[in-house]
């Protein structure tokens, strides 16, 4: 890319001179006049909602929307639009047309436009989330004939914020857009009206601002911080009307639109043994359903030689007593050689329950003649790029009475939508670990489709400060000994016995691009007090994770409780809480420190039995826990992006 001043002397190329902001934040009454034309009454939104309510709040529809969503849906408005009007007075001599554009851009999550903009700034407003008319490579529209008559005259028009609104070429496939690979962010949408003359239009409004799906100098220029910051109020027949009336786009994830099984996924002979209405590969459920099976890769190298013993940890027919003599005392050949297990069957381990409007995600029970961990959960089908990710949930305790772990880790995470070139996150000049799997020695890449943000909780602990792990080891000596096989707790661990440690982490992929890029327990401020997150070794760290020692009882003892990932442009903030409007931060993480990714992502919610030999920290190894002897189930109540 080149620089901010080379593209600002471009731009300034098309205008007569650089000056303050001549648009208004006003109310729609106030009117704007010009030498040729006044304007007045600009409302973006005439057709939904309460004129009244500022922000409008409007909940996606998600029915047919696996396509791409839209705003508003053809169910929330009769012409699937949005109208909007202003009122225009020809203030010239002779009767005329006059030009306008209406412009939308999402500003709970963008990039600040200013007059005093740094430079990397400036370039990465490109990445916001803005449009205008429903085909981008129309420009301004031309009004009827305004007669000069000293009387405003009604102009109504009609738009909708879709996917892909600049019609990139990344997001096309076989020459089709693919709407869906750049959905509609959620969050707060402004609403900007110009209004020109045809000679202004030609002689000062550049062609990226006329039709936004083209760049200058290869960079989308955006329409807000060029109409606000970068043309001069020397214009005269230009006016600029930022309305103050809002639009509030939310995502509550419908439950009831049921689980779609990508059938790929799954064995043939297999796939409709657990089918129903609300899980299964109908047409209905693939256009509609939110949600998938969860079925992720788990490599074959990983495995675990575990105990071969069934027990019901929860309900404490095994201890920390009898996990040390197993660990101890079981010889190698007569351990069971296993890995984390994918879904067997489609529809199993999932399930939609209508009476209670709730998704139930369960680990299997296992026998003698089947002993397997494995992993149950969904993701969902729609992508976002930032959002704030809230989940109110009722998943299994980890601990029984006794603190010992059932082996659980519940997770509530986000992953890249796609390992795909149109998924890519923006360029890091010192590079990226190319991808999740690749080792020390892969060479780095400028860009990489992988990104992950996590919530993962199990029995462990802390990494920073770093005297807190490993928390205790023993050698062993003899049976008859049992002080020589079972350690006793150190007193700095006696107060974290009953909780478990939720784990923050955000996959930056060893960008060192941030200022603070450090190895180790790196301090960051945000809301009064400082959280620490810790990252391995410079060169081959592929992420940084923070985190905090929580109750289990606290967390999965009660009917529900919630777990929120709020990732923005410049920050990722971690809260959990008992209620909505009653959570806490736990970990906290700044572009300074951590590459935030920009690209589009889905939400995972999980219950996994992890490998411990690559988790530092983990109080009990996975192999010496017993395989589940009764299903363990977990309650998804609601998922809110907003």
């Amino acid at each position: 890319m080149k620089s901010m001043h080379l593209i600002v002397a471009i731009l300034l190329f098309f205008i007569s001179s650089c000056g303050a902001n001549n648009s208004q934040n006003e109310t729609e009454s106030i009117q704007i006049d010009k030498e040729s034309f006044s304007i007045k009454s600009f409302i973006p939104i005439l057709n939904y909602g309460s004129k009244d309510d500022n922000p409008k709040l409007l909940n996606i529809d998600f029915n047919d929307a696996i396509q791409g969503i839209e705003i508003p849906s053809i169910t929330q408005t009769p012409s699937g639009y949005f109208t909007f009007n202003f009122q225009l007075k020809n203030n010239s001599k002779n009767p005329s047309n006059f030009y306008y554009k209406i412009y939308y851009q999402n500003e709970t999550y963008k990039f600040l436009e200013s007059l005093n903009t740094p430079d990397e700034y400036f370039l990465f407003q490109e990445e916001n989330f803005y449009g205008s008319w429903n085909d981008s490579t129309y420009g301004f529209k031309k009004s009827p004939i305004i007669s000069n008559d000293g009387e405003h005259h009604l102009i109504t028009d009609s738009f909708r914020i879709v996917g892909n609104p600049r019609f990139e070429e990344r997001y096309y496939s076989n020459g089709k857009n693919d709407k869906w690979k750049r959905n509609p962010r959620v969050g707060q949408y402004e609403f900007m009206l110009v209004v020109c003359t045809d000679e202004t239009l030609n002689k000062h409004i550049p062609q990226p601002l006329q039709n936004i799906h083209l760049k200058n100098d290869n960079i989308y220029v955006n329409p807000f911080d060029f109409f606000k910051f970068r043309i001069s109020d020397n214009i005269n027949d230009l006016a600029i009307s930022s309305s103050e009336s809002k639009l509030k786009i939310v995502a509550n994830i419908p439950l009831k639109n049921g689980i779609y099984i990508d059938s790929s996924s799954f064995d043939a002979q297999d796939k409709n043994r657990y089918y129903c209405e609300t899980c299964g590969v109908t047409e209905q459920l693939r256009k509609s359903a939110c949600f998938e099976q969860f079925k992720p890769y788990v490599a074959k190298e990983f495995y675990f030689d575990n105990i071969p013993v069934i027990a019901d940890v929860e309900n404490d027919e095994f201890d920390r007593v009898d996990y040390y003599w197993y660990k101890s005392f079981i010889p190698a050949e007569e351990r069971v050689r296993t890995i984390a297990l994918t879904p067997r069957h489609a529809c199993e381990t999932i399930k939609y329950k209508s009476d209670k409007d709730v998704l139930a995600i369960k680990n299997p029970a296992c026998t003698e003649n089947d002993l397997r961990k494995e992993i149950a959960g969904v993701r969902t089908r729609h992508g976002f790029t930032y959002g704030k990710y809230q989940v109110k949930c009722k998943l299994p305790k980890l601990l029984n009475s006794k603190h010992m772990w059932n082996g659980l880790t519940n997770a509530i995470w986000l992953l890249g939508q796609s390992n795909e070139a149109w998924n890519a996150r923006r360029l890091c000049k010192n590079g990226f670990i190319p991808e999740y799997m690749a080792d020390s020695k892969t060479p780095l890449v400028p860009t990489t489709s992988y990104s992950e943000i996590d919530i993962e909780i199990m029995k462990a602990q802390g990494y920073c400060p770093s005297n807190t792990f490993p928390p205790f080891f023993r050698q062993t000596t003899s049976k008859n000994q049992v002080k020589s096989w079972l350690p006793f707790l150190n007193e700095e661990f006696k107060d974290d016995e009953g909780k478990v440690h939720i784990t923050c982490t955000n996959w930056d992929m060893g960008c060192k691009d941030p200022s603070r890029y450090k190895a180790g327990c790196v301090p960051t401020k945000y809301g009064g007090n400082v959280f620490e997150s810790f990252r391995y070794g410079t060169e081959s760290s592929r992420g940084v994770t923070g985190g905090s020692m929580e109750y289990d009882s606290v967390l999965f003892g009660g009917p529900y409780f919630y777990f929120e990932i709020d990732w923005q442009p410049n920050q990722i903030i971690w809260r959990i809480g008992p209620e909505k409007n009653n959570m806490h931060v736990v970990c906290y993480m700044d572009s300074s420190y951590t590459t935030v990714p920009n690209n589009q992502m889905i939400l995972i919610i999980d219950q996994e039995f992890h490998n411990t030999k690559w988790w530092i920290g983990a109080i009990f190894d996975q192999w010496n826990i017993p395989f589940p002897a009764k299903e363990i189930e977990g309650l998804i109540y609601e998922v809110t992006i907003e």
